[in-house]
């Protein structure tokens, strides 16, 4: 009772005190000064307005803002409060940092001050959106609320169960469901695919239905793999396809029940089915079935396997042919047919098989052979009476004794051959040109072609396919040949017993020496004719001389010789025939060889290479000297080609005298970079090596240029010395590059003058020059 009498009291004083009237009054100037003088001595604490016609406190301010937040229903701009409160921001900013310090219900988010009770208003306006809607997605929330959609997801989170009833989907940019609105989802999805019976693609079911593309995926995916739907969903995103349970158990019953009834399964038909691997496929689903062959475009079962068995004992017992395709299914192509033949004919060892299907037993094809015995007799007998020139040659070869198994020889010298690989290497190129020559002079004396041994086989079986007959027409033919060259040799084993079979041999040694003399020069003159196309001008045509006076001469006086020794003609003491030789050896022959031996002399002494060899290859025909030229091939050409090659380079390395070792370095470089060998005389070097500065790099043409300087200073200072030798081809070298050496610049003036120091200088570069070959090829740039 007390405490409220003194609150009484106290009331009674203060109207006392407001209704008396002020004796004193302060003026506004006075007012502000003394609010200066306070702030000056730090006694108060007080904050100016943008206006300066107010003052307000620190807690003044905090109040304020609080208040503010209020009003705005918890949320507000930071810069409307500034313009509210007419206060600095600076001010306003730090006193809302102090704020979220203290009070830890704040939050200022982007500019916004706002506190907890405007976030659980948002989330419950959100919880009202969702339940008219269904779903929501954060995306439109972030722009209705004005809110970063990082900010939205945490509190969304938070509140999901209590404030906010729904599911958050967060792989699909935070999207918000409600539990009816899934389920709906469910009840969709379950019901259109529990109706599919074949596969289908998701892409347009997604579009029609108007479904949502990663939640229809989410709902489908779990409705699968609870067992809801019996299917299976192939692949991703919208190309993903789903095949139903039903549809796979319809495609196994197919595929067994074709199987079943046809024996085999086609790749094609099961891709048809829809199944992308069929081989992955039928493996997968017959792993337990070892009868089961796979080929290329099918497998075939134990129906089709046991089909092929059969045929294949019919052959056997038969003694005939079948083709394998007639009983294989229509899809196999001969690959098929070939793999189906080769698993059962390693267990069948008297069977062979023909090109790709066809299949015959050995008594089959020996009898084939027999059919001919006859026809290789009668030709024999014919051959041996009208083409007796071959039949010498094939003799001098029997004669000469069997040839040697090389490969054996070199096996056993083996042990004194492991110091290089070059003896080896001559070996076998040695048995590669006899081996040639062989198969050269059998090739005239062939039984029949290969189209001649299957249109006979044809007239005997009518009813064998052409494919069958030429594979078959094809293995008999390297028989049929032997056993027609063995009836040769038979004949003339029994001819050589008359008691002229001495000097017959004899004639035929000398024949088989003079064939294979005359085949060595016409091989090289061959292949020095393709080098002079390289050339233009006066070059062409010295280098077509050239050849005539040296190769062609050579191989017309063979011919000379041989006919004049067969004819009884004598020939002088050196046998080194002239012209004028020739034209005396032909008035005395037989007037049926002079029209043809003096048109080849004629040519010789011309210009042209080509029509002297035309009219040398007459001369070899039968009624002259009855040689038989063989046409090189590409693998004797290069082989005469190396051994060309390596002759020169044998010469080379012994060489000393620096015009010849120019001649040669010319002379190799020419065929190293024109894959041809020519035959030229000395006074074409500087032709050839004009025509190598296209090929060579500077570096290496320019010291072959140095050298050939020298040797042309060299002949120069020693033009007085006398030459003895006019056919030494190094002399002849040295007189050319002499009549040459005022078309090249002079060497420099270091090695000019003394003969001695030229010489001693181009003995210095020998060995550089000569590595101008030994060095791998490099092209000018």
């Amino acid at each position: 009772m007390a405490d409220w009498n003194v609150i009484r009291q106290l009331a009674a004083d203060f109207q006392r005190i407001q209704a008396t009237s002020t004796t004193l009054k302060l003026s506004e100037r006075n007012c502000i000064e003394l609010v200066n003088k306070l702030i000056e001595l730090k006694l108060i604490d007080v904050i100016y307005t943008l206006d300066g016609k107010e003052y307000i406190t620190d807690k003044h301010l905090e109040k304020e803002i609080l208040d503010e937040l209020v009003v705005h229903g918890g949320r507000i701009n930071v810069v409307d409060i500034q313009q509210i409160l007419n206060v600095d921001l600076s001010y306003v900013e730090a006193k809302i940092s102090e704020l979220l310090k203290l009070d830890k219900s704040l939050l200022l988010v982007q500019g916004f001050l706002m506190n907890r009770m405007h976030l659980e208003k948002m989330c419950e306006e959100i919880n009202d959106t969702l339940q008219e809607a269904g779903q929501l997605t954060v995306s439109d929330l972030t722009k209705e609320f004005g809110l970063p959609t990082a900010f939205l997801l945490e509190h969304i989170e938070e509140s999901l169960g209590t404030r906010i009833i729904g599911r958050l989907d967060k792989t699909d940019s935070g999207v918000l469901y409600t539990e009816s609105y899934v389920a709906r989802y469910e009840a969709r999805i379950r019901g259109q695919f529990s109706a599919i019976t074949r596969p289908t693609v998701l892409g347009p079911i997604i579009s029609q239905g108007n479904y949502h593309a990663k939640l229809f995926h989410s709902v489908l995916n779990d409705l699968v793999l609870t067992g809801q739907l019996l299917g299976s969903i192939h692949g991703r995103t919208d190309k993903a396809v789903y095949i139903p349970e039903i549809h796979i158990k319809l495609q196994n019953s197919w595929v067994d029940s074709f199987l079943a009834s046809n024996g085999y399964l086609e790749y094609d038909a099961i891709s048809r089915l829809g199944i992308d691997s069929p081989l992955e496929y039928l493996t997968r689903r017959y792993c337990n079935q070892t009868k089961l062959l796979h080929l290329e475009t099918c497998c075939v079962g134990q129906l089709v396997q046991t089909r092929v068995e059969a045929a294949l004992e019919e052959v056997q017992s038969s003694n005939s042919w079948v083709d394998i395709m007639t009983i294989l299914p229509s899809p196999c192509t001969p690959a098929d047919g070939n793999k189906i033949l080769l698993s059962f004919c390693k267990s069948i060892p008297e069977l062979r098989v023909f090109g790709m299907t066809a299949v015959a037993s050995k008594a089959f094809v020996q009898a084939c052979f027999e059919l001919f015995q006859p026809l290789i007799a009668d030709k024999a007998q014919k051959t041996s009476v009208t083409n007796a020139a071959l039949l010498t040659e094939l003799m001098t070869s029997q004669v000469d004794g069997p040839r040697k198994d090389k490969k054996e020889e070199r096996r056993k010298r083996g042990g004194a051959e492991k110091k290089g690989q070059r003896g080896k290497g001559a070996d076998v190129e040695q048995e590669e040109e006899e081996e040639g020559s062989r198969r050269g002079t059998t090739r005239e004396l062939h039984f029949m072609t290969t189209e001649e041994v299957a249109a006979f086989l044809l007239t005997k079986y009518p009813d064998c396919g052409e494919d069958f007959l030429s594979e078959l027409a094809g293995s008999l033919y390297g028989r049929l040949q032997d056993a027609y060259l063995q009836a040769l040799k038979a004949l003339m084993s029994t001819s050589n017993e008359e008691p002229s079979s001495q000097n017959h041999q004899s004639k035929l040694h000398v024949h088989a020496n003079l064939q294979e003399s005359i085949q060595g020069l016409w091989n090289r003159a061959r292949l020095f004719q393709k080098a002079i196309p390289f050339f233009e001008g006066d070059s062409t045509l010295q280098l077509s001389k050239y050849l005539l006076r040296t190769v062609g001469t050579d191989l017309l006086n063979m011919v000379f010789c041989y006919l004049s020794k067969d004819k009884g003609v004598q020939l002088p003491d050196d046998q080194k025939l002239t012209a004028k030789d020739r034209t005396a050896i032909i008035s005395n022959l037989p007037e049926n060889m002079r029209k043809s031996l003096k048109a080849s002399n004629l040519a010789l002494n011309g210009k042209d290479v080509e029509e002297f060899l035309r009219q040398f290859e007459a001369l070899c025909e039968e009624e002259f000297c009855g040689v038989m030229l063989k046409k090189l091939d590409k693998k004797k050409d290069r082989q005469l080609l190396f051994s060309h090659q390596q002759s020169l380079f044998a010469t080379l390395k012994e060489e000393k005298e620096p015009a010849m070792a120019l001649h040669l370095v010319a002379v190799l470089l020419f065929q190293r970079y024109t894959n041809c060998i020519i035959h030229a005389p000395g006074r074409l070097v500087p032709n050839i090596i004009s025509f190598l500065s296209n090929h060579m790099n500077d570096t290496e043409y320019a010291k072959l240029t140095d050298f050939q300087r020298l040797v042309m200073l060299h002949l120069r200072l020693t033009s007085g010395v006398k030459r003895d030798d006019p056919d030494d081809e190094s002399q002849q070298a040295e007189v050319t590059l002499e009549q040459k050496s005022d078309l090249l610049p002079p060497p420099s003036s270091e090695v000019q003058g003394d003969p001695t120091q030229v010489m001693d200088e181009l003995k210095g570069q020998l060995d550089s020059l000569k590595d101008l070959v030994a060095k791998p090829r490099t092209e000018n740039k």
